[in-house]
């Protein structure tokens, strides 16, 4: 990891701004039964206005995770992004339309650019206005200055400041020279999917593409908070996930040692089986492994030390590198103490903010 393109990209977002050319599902229903189908597809109340934006998921027959999902009403339509599939699995997952064209697919007609960054908004605020830049999270607005139909999504999951448009093809690639142009005075970088999802990682937000978490339930994950137990046409699946002997839980993982990476596989403590190793890099920002793994119950709460990845050794005493459960974030995101009011990139060498890594001196 070291040296690579990742390493540039990584800090970028956590020091300045990103592009990214999204590839989620994006999918708009409309019609009479446009509430009711997108009602039976999230897990949660869909109790949202026009200009707000619902977080959800996408889940498989069995009651498991498949997707991260946004619902954004557009009046008495709702434009749905899924991140983790495509749109034809996502037109799929809203069973059959009985109305006929009710569900289109945008992914042949609209692109989705993503900035993310302490400075993002800087950047957006050179493209469209500085007003367009304060924009709540998790609220959208039109941005017809775009191209007809574009909207500007504050969303993120990288802990910094992160924005989304969603743009026709050709209005897309006119706002991407734009932005390449602006964004020379902010070292905009573009950077590709693991690049986020690691970041992701960082922060505690689920991402559909760490290994080993699609087809786990919301409990298990530590997402019930985007459910309802309740729900009419879901309740009964997610009841019985919930219903399960849940044995493990997802928790976040951080490596005393620098190096080597290990393997992902079984972790132990004190020589007895605790759990599993399922996704991790080495991070350029925190200077050492980072992870996710399915714990032990008992196990899965912050500060718990001594667990090592891989078996027992001879004499029955755990062997690897050592990991210590945390609880995320595991970064000072930089975006939490910048203020748009006076803060900018061209002076952040002349301001001083808490260290992005915890502990480390400014």
């Amino acid at each position: 990891m070291r040296g690579s393109q990742y390493d540039a990209g990584h800090r970028a977002v956590r020091e300045g701004v990103v592009l990214h050319r999204s590839s989620a599902a994006r999918v708009m229903v409309r019609g009479e039964q446009a509430y009711e189908r997108v009602e039976a597809l999230c897990p949660r109340d869909l109790f949202v206005r026009t200009g707000q934006i619902l977080h959800g998921l996408v889940l498989d027959p069995a009651g498991g995770v498949l997707a991260d999902l946004y619902v954004i009403p557009r009046d008495d339509d709702f434009l749905l992004l899924a991140d983790g599939i495509d749109d034809a699995a996502l037109i799929a997952a809203l069973g059959p339309d009985p109305e006929g064209r009710a569900v289109e697919s945008l992914g042949s007609s609209h692109a989705l650019l993503s900035l993310a960054g302490p400075y993002a908004w800087e950047l957006l605020g050179a493209l469209l206005g500085p007003e367009v830049s304060t924009i709540g999270y998790m609220t959208s607005i039109p941005v017809p200055e775009l191209g007809e139909g574009g909207l500007c999504l504050r969303t993120g999951t990288t802990g910094e400041f992160g924005y989304d448009l969603l743009l026709r093809h050709a209005d897309a690639e006119a706002c991407i020279e734009q932005l390449t142009r602006l964004g020379e005075r902010f070292d905009l970088v573009e950077v590709p999917q693991p690049v986020l999802d690691r970041c992701a990682l960082e922060n505690g937000f689920f991402c559909p593409r760490h290994r080993g978490v699609i087809g786990r339930t919301p409990i298990e994950l530590q997402l019930q908070w985007r459910v309802r137990y309740d729900h009419e046409r879901l309740g009964p699946i997610l009841i019985a996930g919930r219903d399960r002997p849940l044995a493990r839980r997802l928790s976040w993982v951080i490596g005393r040692l620098e190096d080597p990476a290990p393997e992902l596989g079984p972790l132990t403590r004190e020589g007895e089986l605790v759990g599993e190793l399922i996704e991790g890099f080495h991070s350029p920002v925190l200077g050492c492994f980072v992870g996710l793994a399915m714990i032990d119950l008992r196990l899965a709460h912050a500060w718990i030390d001594g667990i090592f990845v891989g078996g027992a050794g001879e004499a029955g005493e755990s062997s690897g590198l050592e990991l210590r459960v945390e609880a995320p974030p595991l970064v000072q995101n930089r975006s939490l103490f910048v203020d748009p009011k006076k803060h900018v990139y061209a002076h952040r060498g002349e301001d001083r903010f808490p260290p992005i890594v915890p502990g480390e001196d400014t």
